[in-house]
């Protein structure tokens, strides 16, 4: 088959985006759960038409074809070897919310989080919330028919869809919705000689047929979404195909738009955390809280209890020694009074009535129940921080089972850990008799691939037993497909109908759902007893540990769970993804394509120095915001500084590259020339020239230097007699030559509180060149000031710098350039600005003789914190100390990156994502009324430049105003 011909074809008859490259190609291949298939190419349809040209084209090569929203199933359903088809990128739209109709009409690629924001103003919700709501798709919803915690009352998603369009397997394009067999709109749907027409009247045969053995074919549980649902779908003179197309995987048609019917918000809730000293307690006060109407019931089991006590001392203090597990019981509703005397009942029912629980919480408040929660997020995602080949697998993670079975089910996932000596995470939504028990297994090892094969077994037996289902709301896929002829031996066979009846070619995500083979499940591992890496891993630029072994690690700790790929504002996560919504910008691509190198599916000796991999690389603007965010904690960023440093030293560093990391050089010289360089600078002609001679955008204002610098206006103060601390000022190069009103007011601010101020010549900190792949004058730059520094640290001094990305260089990045004594003293002795006010005003230290009065045109000031500044300690430092000074009217912004990262946003190629990326903290500091504040040099140049007129001052300035000290 040629790739290049289909390619092309495919690329003359559909508008949006196709990949038959062969590294796209393997980004497309994994997904979040444990299996890897490479496919014959991936698309990004713009519209319903590129969808249906897209299947229309499949049927007539023969192409299989496997639906793709955002990739966070765990079964693996969203690959094979066919075309991907990808909803996310421009499949997103909201297309219609009606408040009196409560239903809303919606594209795919919607993120089931944006689809709530979005109907929260109407005050309605969308109630099934999965886990991976802030990135999983409302289509990828659809498809497997998924839920969470609060399913419990509020159902799975199949009962909320109300209506479909859906792309058969021919390209025919359908509306799916409730018909009266009778009535004369599906009678000239059947008169149609249409592919349509023939799956309705097959259908309507087929269940016919099979009426007794639907009717009792079905565990009797309320969560099931295993096979395929035929109940409702025909009867009492009605035909709706909605509950078919619900939960089937994308093995009957491709979904291309959605009605689902929305819930009134409830205007309260309120949270119970009960505490138990064995997991049989735990189960029976389940039932009791489900039987009470509780909203949510969440079990958190010894096994992350445990974790959560490594990792965090002040958790750990917090806890009763003898807890074994917590429930987390939620009841939500419209009256409060009612919803909090329905906590009481179960407190008393499980804590007095029954002596279940040893200690209840209860929250009401709104930071009660954050604090609450925040016990279970923060054990959680420990399971995927696992360090070492073994990890959390998901296999067993979505068998249900009737609430009267419970507690023999915790017996017999514990008896099966337990015999075959492997930890089981357990955790999981306990109200619907639904447990995530992930097994520590390595799947490297042909022992444990062995070990994963008996406990699926043994616990599908167990489930079986119990009248359960092994899946409750992630879907089959491949990992557990092969289940679904035991789960139902008598409809098996019409389910196999029902596939043939929509696809009859068998090309639509044909391994999922029908495929029942014994292997399935163990079949296109990721990591599998044959899994290798071909190329010296230890071999590298930075440093990467004891004998550098993470960095084969930090490359392999990504399991793709597509965390990194949220779009909405509640977390910050990739800002250029939030953009562009192509997979390559997806900090997960980094990490992915880089293990396809080692293990050799790409050339690792042209590869890594293509323009193919540049472009994965260049996508990545070293904003840390997946660092911090990464559920597993994987180092995306600096894998990036790895690869770019590799790339540059085998091709040599671009021109543009080269101007860029010698901003220190360049400010130096046109600091000493200010006079005549600032006018210059600031004319179209020289902007034009700047512009094609070095690619930096004409549309930046240039930045304007100051012939006196930081270094010189210090050293002309005179030192302090009897100063109570000694810092040495790290400026960075920003303070020092252009934003010198920053260094100024910090001195006279740190100067106030009696603390002697060294600014000693330095170079740059070093990251713009560690940015752009510069290791090697990095680590001359790295190597002098930390020598200097570390020279000041032994003298008492501490150091300080008011420059956040200064600050993350000084505080980590040193570390794996340059691994010595100097910089680990560097390191531990760095303080941002913000961070050592704080510090002051904890000791009791911090001067309180403000006197601030807003200026006239500022009502507010919104603080805007900086990406850099989020991954290091004292993240929220800033907006502490300043929230102290009376009569400073501040508050965070919660916009999001700036988008200038920064030289990244200077460059003309990247200036429209800038903005792009930048455009809502352009909104929030456009407003009338508000300035905006930032710590981060470049993030003052974009707010300025968003927010025309619009200071963006640094803290420093603020705080020397609000101690009225003359800058």
């Amino acid at each position: 088959m040629d790739t290049n011909t289909i390619a092309q074809e495919l690329r003359d008859i559909i508008q949006g985006d196709v990949y038959f490259d062969l590294p796209t190609r393997y980004l497309f291949s994994t997904d979040a759960s444990i299996y890897q298939v490479l496919p014959l190419g991936a698309v990004s349809p713009k519209d319903e038409v590129d969808v249906q040209k897209i299947l229309a084209f499949s049927s007539q090569r023969g192409i299989q074809v496997h639906a793709r929203g955002a990739g966070s199933a765990i079964g693996g359903q969203a690959l094979g070897q066919g075309i991907v088809v990808d909803f996310t990128k421009y499949r997103y739209k909201i297309h219609e919310i009606n408040r009196e109709g409560q239903y809303v009409w919606t594209d795919p690629g919607v993120r089931y989080a944006d689809l709530n924001r979005a109907a929260k103003p109407y005050g309605l919700f969308f109630p099934p919330d999965p886990s991976s709501g802030n990135y999983c798709t409302v289509g990828g919803m659809t498809a497997n028919n998924t839920s969470g915690a609060h399913s419990v009352k509020y159902g799975i998603t199949g009962e909320y869809i109300e209506e479909l369009q859906v792309v058969l397997s021919n390209g025919e394009k359908i509306h799916v919705k409730p018909y009266e067999v009778d009535s004369p709109q599906f009678q000239a749907i059947l008169s149609r000689d249409t592919m349509e027409a023939a799956v309705y009247r097959n259908i309507m045969a087929c269940i016919d047929e099979n009426r007794t053995q639907i009717a009792s074919g079905y565990p009797d549980i309320r969560y099931n979404v295993s096979g395929y649902n035929l109940r409702g779908v025909y009867e009492n003179g009605l035909i709706n195909l909605v509950p078919l197309f619900v939960g089937s995987e994308g093995t009957l048609g491709l979904i291309t738009r959605i009605k689902i019917r929305l819930l009134p918000i409830p205007r309260h809730e309120v949270l119970g955390m009960a505490m138990f000293k064995d997991i049989e307690s735990s189960g029976r006060a389940t039932i009791i809280a489900v039987d009470h109407g509780a909203a949510a019931v969440e079990l958190m089991d010894n096994s992350l209890v445990s974790k959560a006590r490594e990792v965090d001392e002040a958790l750990d203090r917090s806890l009763p020694k003898e807890l074994d597990n917590v429930l987390m019981i939620e009841f939500d509703g419209d009256d409060l009074a009612e919803c909090t005397a329905s906590l009481e009942k179960v407190r008393a029912a499980i804590c007095d009535e029954q002596p279940l629980a040893f200690e209840f919480i209860s929250a009401t408040t709104t930071a009660d129940k954050e604090k609450l929660w925040g016990i279970r997020k923060a054990a959680v995602p420990l399971a995927n921080k696992i360090k070492g080949d073994a990890k959390a697998i998901g296999f067993v993670e979505d068998a249900a089972v009737p609430l009267e079975h419970l507690v023999e089910y915790y017996e017999e996932v514990y008896a099966c850990s337990r015999r075959h000596k492997v930890t089981f995470n357990v955790y999981g939504h306990a109200g619907k008799g639904l447990l995530h028990v992930r097994p520590i297994l390595s799947m490297k090892n042909p022992d444990d691939i062995e070990k994963f094969r008996k406990i699926s077994r043994e616990l599908f037996e167990v489930v079986e037993h119990l009248k359960g289902t092994p899946c409750g709301e992630h879907g089959d896929g491949r990992v557990r497909s092969k289940y679904i002829q035991c789960v139902y031996p008598d409809l098996f066979p019409v389910f196999l109908r029902v596939k043939g009846i929509f696809d009859p070619k068998g090309l639509l995500n044909p391994d999922v759902k029908t495929n029942a083979s014994e292997s399935a499940d163990t079949e296109n591992l990721r990591y599998g007893a044959d899994y290798r890496v071909v190329v010296d891993t230890r071999r590298t630029i930075f440093h990467w540990g004891q004998g550098n072994q993470e960095y084969q690690e930090q490359i392999e700790m990504c399991h793709g769970c597509s965390t990194c790929t949220t779009v909405s504002k509640v977390v910050n996560m990739c800002p250029v993804y939030k953009v562009t919504r192509d997979e390559k910008a997806a900090p997960k691509a980094k990490a992915n394509i880089l293990r396809h190198l080692i293990q050799g599916n790409l050339d690792t000796r042209k590869f890594p120095y293509s323009p193919e991999f540049k472009e994965i690389l260049d996508q990545c603007i070293s904003c840390q915001s997946c660092h911090l965010e990464c559920v597993s904690n994987v180092d995306i960023p600096k894998l990036v500084l790895e690869a770019k440093a590799r790339y540059v030293l085998r091709n040599g560093q671009t021109f543009q590259n080269r101007v860029v990391t010698q901003v220190e050089r360049i400010a130096r010289l046109n600091s000493a020339m200010a006079p005549f360089v600032n006018p210059v600078m600031r004319t179209a002609l020289m902007r034009k020239i700047m512009e094609k001679t070095v690619g930096i955008s004409s549309k930046r204002e240039p930045m304007r230097f100051h012939q006196e610098t930081a270094v010189d206006y210090a050293s002309r103060r005179q030192k302090l007699k009897n100063p109570d601390r000694k810092v040495v000022y790290f400026t960075g190069c920003a303070a020092n030559y252009m934003q010198t009103d920053v260094a100024k007011s910090l001195i006279n601010v740190l100067e106030h509180h009696n603390i002697q101020v060294e600014v000693p010549e330095q170079h740059c900190c070093g990251l713009p060149k560690l940015s752009n792949g510069h290791v090697k004058e990095a680590r001359y730059d790295v190597i002098s000031n930390a020598g200097l520094f570390s020279y000041y640290v032994k003298k008492g001094y501490d150091i300080i710098t008011g420059c956040t990305s200064c600050a993350l260089s000084l505080k980590e990045e040193w570390l794996f350039t340059v691994d010595n004594d100097d910089t680990h003293l560097v390191s531990r002795n760095t303080y941002h600005l913000g961070e050592y006010l704080l510090m002051l005003q904890k000791d009791g230290k911090l001067r309180q003789d403000f006197n601030f009065t807003m200026p006239e045109r500022v009502n507010e000031y919104a603080y805007h914190s900086p990406c850099h500044l989020r991954v290091q300690s004292g993240a929220n430092a800033t907006l502490k100390v300043l929230q102290q000074v009376p009569g400073l009217n501040i508050k965070a912004s919660q916009a999001g990156c700036c988008g200038m990262s920064g030289s990244w946003g200077m460059k003309k190629q990247n200036y429209d994502l800038s903005i792009a990326i930048g455009e809502d903290l352009g909104k929030v500091m456009s407003q009338e009324g508000v300035d905006g504040v930032t710590d981060c040099p470049t993030c003052r140049m974009q707010i300025q430049h968003l927010a025309k007129g619009k200071d963006g001052l640094h803290p420093a300035i603020l705080l020397a105003r609000a101690y009225g000290l003359k800058v």
